[in-house]
């Protein structure tokens, strides 16, 4: 009889804790699908871009840039929308990292983004940055480890060309000679940053190119042969560019 009670008596613990642990996971589900739910209402209200973004200038490809302008493709992942909002916290603590450095930084202070509007074309600024009494472009990125071992190692220039063309773009119509590049590894927090010089030929063409490119009535030529190609496989516009 004792020993049936102790084998009870561990079946009902047994049982208890697998309840508990089912009740957890719900508990744990519910949380997840409330903050997706969440995210997902905050994406519908979000206005739908009307301009070609400077941030995305650099983009190689014709094609891909005339479906961003002409049939943008809404993002409808919390999972996405979350790495966007991480990405904006984590420019929020690099300019109070930089002000507290001593730092002058001019910068959206409640009233409105800096930024430029020519025709097509426009962008948002992170800031400006005085260092050593000149006004640089301030632009702020967060990267995995292995795109910041990168930039390290070769530069934004040789790493990311979309982000430096961005920068090229917003130096000429901020009017600024420089940028200070910033990046944070959202892996270990490490800083890296790199003084960019401005190019004013390079920031005409992806003005010019970009604006060509919203103009256009028609899809320019694809930029790859094969939808097999891993920039296509990566890109939101393949299954519309290569239906």
């Amino acid at each position: 009889m004792y020993l049936q009670n102790l084998l009870l008596q561990s079946q009902q613990l047994k049982n208890h804790g697998l309840n508990m642990i089912l009740k957890l996971a719900k508990k744990h589900d519910e949380l997840l699908l409330n903050i997706d739910n969440y995210l997902q209402e905050s994406i519908k209200q979000k206005q739908q871009r009307n301009y070609m973004g400077g941030s995305i200038l650099g983009k190689e490809c014709d094609r891909q840039l005339w479906y961003e302008y002409h049939q943008p493709i809404a993002n409808d992942n919390p999972r996405v929308e979350r790495i966007f909002h991480l990405g904006h916290l984590l420019e929020s603590y690099v300019i109070s990292l930089l002000k507290y450095s001593g730092y002058t930084v001019h910068h959206d202070d409640g009233s409105g983004q800096y930024g430029f509007v020519d025709e097509e074309i426009a962008g948002h600024v992170d800031g400006v940055i005085i260092i050593d009494g000149d006004p640089h472009l301030l632009e702020i990125k967060s990267a995995s480890d292995k795109r910041f071992a990168e930039m390290v190692k070769v530069g934004v220039r040789q790493s990311d060309p979309v982000y430096y063309t961005q920068m090229q773009v917003y130096m000429k119509y901020m009017e600024l000679d420089k940028a200070c590049f910033v990046v944070i590894n959202k892996n270990d927090c490490s800083i890296h940053s790199e003084i960019v010089e401005y190019n004013a030929m390079e920031a005409d063409y992806a003005v010019k190119r970009g604006k060509e490119i919203a103009r256009a009535k028609e899809e320019p030529e694809r930029k790859y042969k094969s939808k097999a190609f891993f920039k296509c496989k990566f890109c939101s516009y393949a299954e519309k560019c290569w239906e």
